[in-house]
């Protein structure tokens, strides 16, 4: 986050006002953020950040088995979106996690709508090749 405060400071004179201030901080996030995973990468780290995607509110009646299943499923989703590229699994995780429309997708990411469309369309495909993938090699862990 300290990354991205620095650089909109260093680039506040690039905001033009005819654009979105939304697109362009998002804009901002998302090539900090790509950065990020590509240098942690290349020096063979892992990402601290992860997906922090939260896949159901963390209710204190759950016992230790059902926060286990819960892990096991934010492992499986990791591992899924960590095998899409950066701009599948932004549109896909905005449509299908964050439930934006496509129109709204387009208008954060200064997109054309028809992008959103293939993108969506290609990651779903995606996701599913890398599922069963997960499934063949991991039988055990498929809920």
């Amino acid at each position: 986050m300290q990354e991205v405060f620095l650089v909109v400071h260093r680039r506040l004179d690039s905001l033009r006002a005819q654009e979105a201030l939304r697109s362009w901080l998002y804009s901002i996030c998302r090539r900090s953020v790509s950065n990020h995973r590509r240098r942690a990468y290349h020096t063979r780290e892992r990402s601290a950040d992860g997906l922090e995607l939260e896949l159901a509110p963390a209710n204190e009646a759950d016992g230790p088995e059902e926060a286990a299943v819960a892990k096991e499923a934010h492992d499986q989703l990791e591992v899924i979106l960590g095998g899409l590229s950066d701009n599948k699994r932004i549109v896909f995780v905005m449509f299908e996690i964050e439930l934006r429309t496509a129109l709204e997708i387009a208008t954060a990411l200064a997109i054309p709508l028809g992008t959103v469309h293939s993108r969506i369309h290609a990651a779903r495909r995606d996701v599913e090749r890398i599922a069963a993938r997960f499934a063949l090699a991991h039988p055990e862990k498929i809920q």
